[in-house]
């Protein structure tokens, strides 16, 4: 989810959350990742002694190379715009420059137009999938590419924005990061 209010131009950072899901043909795992607890028993040389061993690991679609997804789902929320919203999407492009749009929120690429409620503001839910994403040639992904799309992610390369009719180049913006579950450091 993304929660925006611009009370300074172009310089609030927009945050999002993605609800990544990868289905197999066997089931569907949720990338907010399964633990996978391992315990290992053995005897050393002493008899008097067991040796108690466990391992963990997080096990997620994201986790494979390439990444084993097929879909992205999505919620973004603004508030506090300065007139309303005519598109958002996320670029290809590091902080601080600007990218290629690979794929919409709203307001383009098949999405419908971006709602407006009070104080411009509004939220866009859904889902992409490869049929969403657009090609960037310079980057080497061609329509269609999702496992391109989910490699600029993993790298946080890309970037979503929101254009409005004052600031046709982008209102606000945010540098899209992969927010990790707090047992992936342990």
């Amino acid at each position: 989810m993304c929660s925006v209010s611009p009370h300074s131009k172009l310089t609030e950072e927009a945050k999002m959350r993605m609800n990544l899901r990868r289905k197999s043909v066997l089931a569907a795992v949720a990338l907010t990742a399964l633990a996978a607890p391992i315990t290992s028993t053995g005897r050393g040389d002493r008899d008097d002694r067991d040796d108690v061993t466990t391992y963990r690991a997080r096990l997620s679609g994201f986790g494979e190379v390439p990444p084993k997804l097929l879909s992205i789902s999505w919620t973004l929320t603004w508030t506090e715009l300065t007139t309303p919203a005519q598109a958002a999407h996320i670029h290809f492009g590091q902080p601080q420059n600007t990218g290629s749009v690979v794929v919409f929120f709203c307001g383009g690429g098949g999405r419908p137009a971006c709602p407006d409620g009070p104080g411009h503001s509004g939220s866009v839910s859904g889902t992409w999938t490869a049929a969403d994403i657009l090609p960037v040639a310079a980057q080497n992904v061609a329509a269609g590419d999702f496992a391109g799309f989910v490699r600029i992610l993993r790298v946080n390369l890309g970037y979503a924005n929101i254009h409005t009719t004052i600031f046709p180049g982008g209102e606000i913006r945010g540098q899209v990061s992969h927010e990790r579950d707090r047992d992936d450091d342990h």
